[in-house]
């Protein structure tokens, strides 16, 4: 049915297929495996697999046809982003990240400046919504909650004290996974600014270079505080997470996606940049 509507569904119509369709059927799939359940690994291997499966499917559809449905590709991409602002899973985002960027290098030869405009719009929406604010937070109440002993207390305080720790978890599961979906957003911002610059306009560049300044701030305001790196280190090592690595990442990448922007930027400027742009090299 898609390979018939190819030269005749219109953007809307296609719009509406990802959304009401597409989309639903990504949400399904993350469902399954959010529902708590003792899943064997065979199961939750094979929803991987499915969602997979299914973005890579329609990955190969859109290069098959590129020539007829690249005009799609801002709005495909704006459903995969909200896709994977909205799950709780890191094995998701990371088979959909993986998918997603051999999908936009193969691609992005053919997005013109309209349609980056509109994919670096999504991103950064994306990073505004997705900011683990209340990371250290959670940080602190692991450390806090694994300090307590309650070897002594009522059966009904023990239960009650395992529940804390479980939703304490599952909230920094729920950081971890935001934290995720940031460096993925700081990643492919540096790809595109790397890949297609001469294609972008001033404003996209000053927009992205405030998402990616904006990243940076904020991971090195965590990781610039020493007790804030050995309380990170602590939940790593005793819930088996990647809460200090994830944040170290994040700054580094983010400060290497901003050099390399300002260094374009300053080299080679744009219509409707300030002529004297010496102190934005070194800002």
């Amino acid at each position: 049915m898609l390979q018939q509507g190819v030269d005749f569904f219109t953007l809307d119509f296609w719009r509406e297929i990802l959304s009401q369709v597409f989309f639903p059927l990504l949400e399904d799939i993350d469902l399954a495996i959010q529902t708590p359940s003792k899943r064997s690994e065979a199961e939750l291997s094979f929803y991987l697999q499915t969602i997979q499966s299914v973005i890579q499917g329609f990955n190969d559809f859109l290069l098959r046809n590129l020539a007829q449905l690249c005009f799609i590709v801002p709005v495909y991409t704006d459903v995969l982003v909200l896709f994977v602002s909205q799950t709780q899973s890191r094995k998701i985002i990371q088979v959909l990240i993986v998918c997603f960027q051999q999908f936009i290098q193969k691609v992005s030869a053919h997005i013109s400046a309209a349609m980056w405009h509109e994919i670096i719009e999504t991103f950064c929406l994306c990073f505004t919504s997705s900011r683990p604010l209340s990371l250290m937070e959670h940080v602190d109440s692991f450390v806090a909650l694994h300090e307590m002993k309650c070897s002594d207390a009522s059966e009904g305080r023990k239960e009650s004290f395992r529940k804390r720790v479980g939703d304490n978890e599952a909230a920094l599961e729920s950081c971890l996974s935001k934290c995720l979906v940031q460096l993925f957003i700081v990643n492919t911002l540096k790809d595109i600014a790397e890949s297609s610059y001469e294609k972008l306009s001033m404003a996209d560049c000053s927009r992205m270079l405030l998402t990616l300044q904006q990243s940076y701030d904020f991971s090195k305001e965590i990781t610039g505080n020493f007790g804030n790196c050995v309380k990170m280190q602590q939940v790593d090592q005793m819930a088996g997470m990647q809460v200090f690595r994830g944040l170290v990442s994040q700054e580094y990448r983010s400060l290497a996606a901003v050099l390399t922007l300002k260094f374009l930027i300053y080299f080679e400027p744009k219509s409707g940049q300030p002529k004297d742009n010496s102190n934005s090299l070194f800002s």
